[in-house]
């Protein structure tokens, strides 16, 4: 037999073959982000500083900066301060 053949049947045969069932463990969740630290990112955001830079600054992954990035915007509360708003 060619090993075209062979690696076809091999193939085949491990399709087959029952599987053991995965064990059923729930996904490790993520800390939620603190309020100060989304805060951090989206001053610093204003000051056009390059996510990498705000990454190292806030000490966190740079997903959690481009997710910040586009779920939160900063606005301006009655007061004069500044706070954030889920824009989702």
């Amino acid at each position: 037999m060619s090993k075209f053949a062979e690696a076809i049947k091999a193939q085949q045969a491990w399709h087959k073959k029952e599987k053991p069932p995965r064990p059923k463990t729930l996904p490790e969740r993520r800390e939620p982000i603190k309020d100060s630290t989304i805060m951090q990112i989206l001053t610093l955001q204003e000051q056009r500083i390059p996510s990498t830079h705000i990454a190292k600054e806030a000490d966190v992954p740079i997903q959690t900066v481009y997710n910040v990035k586009q779920r939160y915007i900063l606005i301006d509360v009655k007061n004069g301060t500044k706070w954030y708003k889920w824009i989702g």
